[in-house]
């Protein structure tokens, strides 16, 4: 081999290690299945982590699959100020039975971002007065389907929860459906469709693309709005 060749090959080495050291670095997404446990995404201004079990990972795009086996098992998601929690929800069924956690729960002063892939069920029941997909943080949720997979979300309120947004006697506001099938009913005593739990008022609640359907529970829960008294 020549000195040229040679030289043209280091050349050649030292180009693909410059070009790789420039590329943005990403976390490839994983999948988690409910079956294994709980499971628990906590996105800070520094990234987002996925915990389950004894596991805790880098990733900024988790997808959540399967179906709980044990009613304790659920899903929290956790988005401090200035940072924002991305999920996906891809075949996941969750009946939350005689359990003090909703079947999703979100938390946090930051924004969550749910998206939607394959058909998806969340059901809260026990008696606890229990969101299927309770919104505790105080930014904004965001429901959709962007990836056109026909995303599909239906989730059932337990007692005096609303199907998405407050348990019982809780307020909420910030909620946004922009795409996806999405089939929301509150609990028997007044939970909301989408918004308050019973006693408890929804605002902010916007949608703007999808297929909504949202429907109150007895005793005066609004389809789209505040809990019934």
């Amino acid at each position: 081999m020549n000195k040229l060749t040679r030289g043209k090959i280091t050349g050649s080495i030292l180009l693909t290690a410059v070009l790789a050291l420039s590329m943005p670095m990403t976390v490839c997404a994983e999948t988690y299945d409910i079956a294994n446990g709980s499971i628990s995404v906590n996105a800070t201004t520094s990234g987002q982590t996925v915990t389950q079990g004894s596991t805790t990972r880098d990733d900024n795009a988790p997808v959540i699959t399967g179906s709980n086996i044990y009613p304790s098992d659920y899903i929290s998601i956790s988005a401090d100020s200035g940072a924002t929690a991305n999920v996906t929800l891809s075949n996941l069924t969750i009946n939350d039975t005689y359990d003090l956690n909703s079947p999703i729960e979100t938390s946090g002063t930051g924004n969550v971002v749910i998206e939607l892939d394959g058909t998806n069920a969340l059901s809260a029941s026990g008696g606890q007065n229990k969101a299927a997909l309770g919104k505790g943080n105080t930014g904004s949720l965001t429901i959709k389907d962007d990836t056109g997979t026909d995303g599909s979300l239906t989730a059932t309120g337990d007692f005096e929860g609303a199907g998405i947004g407050g348990c019982g006697g809780q307020s909420v506001e910030n909620i946004i459906i922009s795409g996806g099938t999405v089939t929301s009913t509150g609990g028997l005593f007044g939970g909301s469709g989408i918004g308050g739990g019973s006693s408890g008022s929804g605002s902010g609640i916007e949608i703007s693309g999808g297929a909504v359907t949202a429907t109150g529970g007895e005793q005066g829960g609004s389809g789209i709005g505040g809990g019934g008294c």
